[in-house]
């Protein structure tokens, strides 16, 4: 997932909608949606902000079946 500098001219999407399956065979699929503000700190996006030439915010999403864990890290790619 990458948000460009063009989406939401420039501020960061408030909210992610996932969908995730356990097994592809599976018919029932999970939905959560994620509110953003909780998982990024201000900090965070200052940080990313302050060498945006070489930082990206990375999110990260782990599935344990139908739970969802999300974090947020300031990746140095350079």
């Amino acid at each position: 997932m990458a948000f460009m500098p063009g989406d939401g001219q420039g501020e960061m999407p408030r909210y992610v909608d996932v969908e995730w399956w356990v097994h592809p065979a599976q018919e029932n699929k999970f939905k959560k949606r994620i509110n953003l503000s909780s998982v990024i700190a201000p900090e965070l996006i200052a940080r990313v902000r302050a060498n945006a030439q070489t930082t990206q915010l990375k999110l990260i999403m782990t599935f344990k079946g139908d739970q969802l864990e999300v974090k947020a890290e300031a990746y140095k790619w350079r």
